[in-house]
């Protein structure tokens, strides 16, 4: 047991509607995290997405893309000790939704 909580925050410059430069970005972090021991790696609201945005979010195959792109990322975190916090859009039954995945051992 540890008196410490390590959080790495991942202040990086993410592009608007950039996915693939946004996730290789996260990765990134998430190695960074690894390597610091980090318990905790947090990410800026809509960090894949790039905020804000906007009309992107109207486009069905965006939406999808960026939820698969946060699911890659969650299931990176297995085999790690780190707990990934991140803020994305999700789209359920109930619609679209700005909300915070929460990722641990590679699971939502």
């Amino acid at each position: 047991m540890t008196d410490q909580l390590r959080i790495a925050l991942a202040q990086l410059n993410p592009k608007v509607g950039d996915l693939p430069g946004n996730l290789a970005l996260a990765r990134k972090a998430l190695a960074d995290a690894v390597a610091a021991k980090a318990d905790i790696l947090m990410f800026s609201e809509l960090f894949l997405t790039g905020y804000f945005p906007d009309d992107l979010l109207f486009k069905p195959q965006y939406v999808t893309d960026a939820m698969a792109s946060a699911q890659t990322l969650a299931a990176e975190t297995a085999g790690t000790d780190v707990v990934l916090v991140l803020p994305t859009i999700w789209k359920d039954q109930t619609g679209l939704h700005n909300a915070v995945l929460v990722a641990e051992k590679g699971h939502i």
